[in-house]
């Protein structure tokens, strides 16, 4: 992120996008937390200046708040917390190709600061958002997503034909893992409570075992019975 001044903004027509920020003052509770005014900095070279419609929540966010991921994120502080975002496209940086002001865009930042009405961030890591997804939703897609995705390519073999087993397939990640694993061809089974089996059949899986009431040594070996794994 961009957070130094442009000096093209004198020359611009377009006002300064002023707004709301959530910033960690100091690391610890809810309390540390604070609603700011802040004027969000100009785009640089390949940058894009983003209207912020929707942020998720993620586990993520209050380990960091608490100050037990201080080693692996070196904040300085006050921050403005949040990983993931959508949004609308107020202007573009010089260079900028792809995307537009008023296009609908997502993004994983790979850092912090989404928790703000407007964001700085790096071109190439904005898709644009499917008309069919309200703001709120495609805001919690882009991490649980691409963490699916990393996992699934980690295998670094073709799944096509094999069983896959799938822990957690009615969450976030256990949910995109069921569908990418299923379109590159394996026989995928999940694991979900009772009330979440209809769901992850939905998702994909080809057999779900009820954790809370299947016997698990049974499913484990039908599971393992095939020599294809």
């Amino acid at each position: 992120m961009n957070n130094s001044a442009n000096p093209e903004r004198e020359n611009s027509n377009e006002p300064p996008a002023t707004g709301r920020a959530l910033r960690l003052q100091a690391y610890g509770g809810p309390e540390a937390l604070t609603v700011d005014r802040e004027t969000a900095s100009e785009p640089g070279p390949g940058e894009v200046l983003v209207s912020v419609k929707a942020a998720a929540v993620n586990g993520i966010d209050w380990k960091i708040r608490e100050g037990h991921l201080r080693e692996r994120f070196k904040l300085i502080l006050p921050a403005t917390l949040g990983i993931e975002m959508a949004g609308v496209v107020l202007r573009t940086g010089p260079g900028v190709k792809g995307v537009k002001a008023g296009d609908r865009v997502m993004a994983a930042l790979g850092g912090v600061g989404a928790y703000a009405d407007h964001l700085v961030i790096d071109a190439g890591k904005l898709i644009q958002t499917p008309k069919a997804l309200s703001d709120v939703q495609a805001a919690a897609i882009p991490v649980a997503s691409m963490t699916a995705w990393h996992v699934i390519q980690a295998a670094g073999f073709d799944l096509s034909g094999r069983r896959l087993l799938i822990q957690g397939a009615a969450g976030g990640v256990g949910g995109f893992a069921v569908q990418f694993a299923k379109a590159a061809g394996a026989v995928v089974y999940a694991t979900a409570s009772t009330t979440s089996l209809q769901h992850v059949r939905a998702l994909g899986a080809d057999e779900v075992i009820d954790y809370r009431h299947q016997t698990w040594g049974i499913s484990r070996a039908r599971l393992t019975s095939s020599s294809t794994w």
